[in-house]
């Protein structure tokens, strides 16, 4: 349907959405991983310890996903719309 009624330019700015969207999510998200992983490793599963860092990267997760929501509900319109 995009590609009967945008055309091209419409596949193309689908593109860069989603590839716009993987960024913000992949940068955030790995290094909340990495860090939930390294401290998790060593830790029994259910202890306290282990509870608080799990919960600690789904903050984060959440966080980071409520910040890249907001950034797209808030600006201003299409960034590609200015010439400059």
């Amino acid at each position: 349907m995009l590609a009967l009624y945008g055309g091209p330019g419409g596949l193309t700015l689908l593109a860069h959405f989603q590839n716009l969207l993987a960024l913000f999510t992949t940068l955030p998200n790995d290094g909340v991983h990495v860090g939930v992983v390294k401290y998790l490793a060593p830790l029994r599963a259910g202890s306290g310890r282990y509870r608080a860092w799990f919960g600690a990267g789904i903050i984060l997760n959440m966080v980071g996903l409520l910040l890249g929501g907001l950034a797209l509900v808030l600006a201003p319109g299409p960034w590609w719309a200015y010439s400059g």
